[in-house]
Formats: C-alpha cells, sequence, structure tokens
C-alpha cells in the first residue's frame, strides 16, 4: 500500500513539476531583479538584457554575464550612476557590447575597469566624476561619446586608445591626470574640433599613418612614433610583418621607410635576423 502510494505521489511530481517549469518559462517577466540588478529585455536577442538599475547596497565589483537565465549584453543608461557600493576593480563580460550615457558616472570608488572584448560603444560621460579611476582597459572599443572620462583625476598618466577605436566625441579626457594619449591605428579615428579640450596630452600617433591633419582637427603639436616591426602599419607587431621582411629581404626591394620600421637590430638593412626578432617579438607579446 505505502510503495503504491509513494508510486502515485512521484507520477505527480513529474506531471505537475513539468507544467510549472514550461509556465515559468513562458511568463518570465518584462523586468526584474537578481542580487540587486534590474534588468530590461532588449532586442539584441531572443534572451538578451540590459541591465539599467542596481538597488543593493551591498558591495559588488562583479557584473553578470547571465542573469536567470538571459545574456546581458548592454549597460543602461545611468544604470550604476552615483554608486559608492561599486569597489575596486571592475570586469565587464565579454557579452556586454555597449555602455550607455552616465552609466558608471560619479563612482567615487572604482580605481580600475576591464572592458569585455566585444564591447563597441561607451557612451557619453560614461565614467565621468569617477575621481579614484586609475586605469582601464579599452579594449575593442570603437567609440567613445563626449566627456567620457570627464573629471577622472586618477587616470593614469598615459592612456593608449585600442586599434579598433573609429570614433571620438568632444572633450573625452576633460580635466583628466593624463598627460599622453597613444593612437595605434595608421588610419586616423574620426574627430572633433573639442575632442581635445581641457586637456594638454601629448598626442602620439604612428609615422606613416594617414588622417592625423589639422583639417581633420588633429592638434598641430601631434608627435609621430615608429612602432619596430609594424611593416604594415596595421599597429600590430606579427607573423605578417615577419613575413614581409622576408620577402623584401629576397627580392632586395626595401624602401627608406621599410628599414626604418622594421631593422630590429639596427644595422641598417633588413634581413632574416629582423624577421626573427620580429617573430620572437610577437611570441612574447614583448
Amino acid at each position: 500500500m505505502n510503495k503504491k502510494i509513494i508510486s502515485l505521489f512521484m507520477i505527480f511530481l513529474v506531471i505537475f513539476g513539468g507544467v510549472s517549469i514550461c509556465y515559468a518559462e513562458e511568463t518570465q517577466p518584462q523586468d526584474f531583479f537578481t542580487d540587486g540588478f534590474k534588468c530590461e529585455i532588449n532586442d539584441d536577442g531572443p534572451r538578451t538584457y540590459t541591465i539599467v538599475g542596481y538597488e543593493s547596497t551591498i558591495y559588488t565589483n562583479i557584473i553578470p554575464d547571465v542573469i536567470d537565465g538571459f545574456t546581458v549584453t548592454r549597460i543602461g543608461d545611468g544604470a550604476f550612476k552615483n554608486m559608492p557600493q561599486f569597489t575596486g576593480k571592475i570586469n565587464l563580460p565579454d557579452t556586454i557590447i555597449s555602455i550607455g550615457d552616465e552609466a558608471f558616472a560619479k563612482c567615487t570608488n572604482i580605481t580600475s575597469i576591464m572592458l569585455g572584448s566585444n564591447i563597441k560603444k561607451i557612451g557619453k560621460s560614461a565614467f565621468a566624476e569617477c575621481s579614484a579611476l586609475e586605469d582601464i582597459e579599452l579594449n575593442g572599443v570603437e567609440e567613445i561619446g563626449d566627456d567620457a572620462f570627464f573629471k577622472c583625476t586618477s587616470l593614469t598618466p598615459s592612456i593608449t586608445m585600442p586599434k579598433t577605436l573609429k570614433k571620438l566625441g568632444n572633450s573625452i579626457f576633460d580635466t583628466t591626470s593624463v598627460v599622453e594619449i597613444i593612437f595605434q591605428t595608421s588610419k586616423a579615428p574620426t574627430i572633433t574640433p573639442s575632442t581635445f579640450d581641457g586637456t594638454s596630452a601629448t598626442i602620439r600617433v604612428p609615422k606613416y599613418s594617414e588622417g592625423y591633419t589639422i583639417e581633420n582637427y588633429w592638434p598641430e603639436n601631434v608627435k609621430e612614433q615608429i612602432l619596430k616591426g609594424d611593416l604594415n602599419l596595421d599597429g600590430l607587431v606579427d607573423s605578417a610583418d615577419a613575413a614581409i621582411v622576408l620577402n623584401l629581404y629576397k627580392y632586395n626591394n626595401a624602401k627608406t621607410q621599410d628599414i626604418e620600421i622594421g631593422d630590429m637590430d639596427y644595422n641598417g638593412i633588413l634581413d632574416s635576423a629582423d624577421a626573427a626578432i620580429i617573430l620572437n617579438v610577437y611570441k612574447y607579446s614583448l
């Protein structure tokens, strides 16, 4: 008798438990909180969300990539604005593709930001007045909005812009501690007449590049520098550059520019030794 009751109870759980699970899936709320994060559905995909707020006084420095089974793809406008509970180093997951306007503005206890590899856009004033922010890894960012780092007074003195950068807004580093901004791409990103307002930082750009001109609003005192080994001027030192050196060496047709960039051992010629040095640089990311 007891065995029959137990069997009937198990059948009941399987049938109605399964119905309950399906029902929960069909009625997923449009917005919800999980561990303090408020999220809304976006149209990036069938199960993708934007974080639009945070309602907790608990310390955190972890931005989740998934909340209740839904992929987080965006940080919304003002999502974490003026929140001292965000402290220390903040890692943004690779699932995120954009950071909204004022998303982290006035988060005065953030010291470092590591952007995920898929973030393409940083919104206006996204990190404005993050007074303790010392370091930010921009990775694959393509666009940075107006006043993105306004009054970030603790930023590292030297900022390297990613090779993927295409567009900069107004007053990006207004009133910051940055004294040097390094651009790596051989084709100048689009800027405005006010991009460098509020900063006296030295602007360094690749030699033999294009577009870094006064006509395109770049300062007169732009400093050109050579990335040794970057023969194809793509901002990288890799095996493709080593192949170029070997080809120039084989046919003995290196130009002055090629020698200036590719002569890694400074002996005045391009040869297999230079190619070997480039491969070593590439291997160990020196």
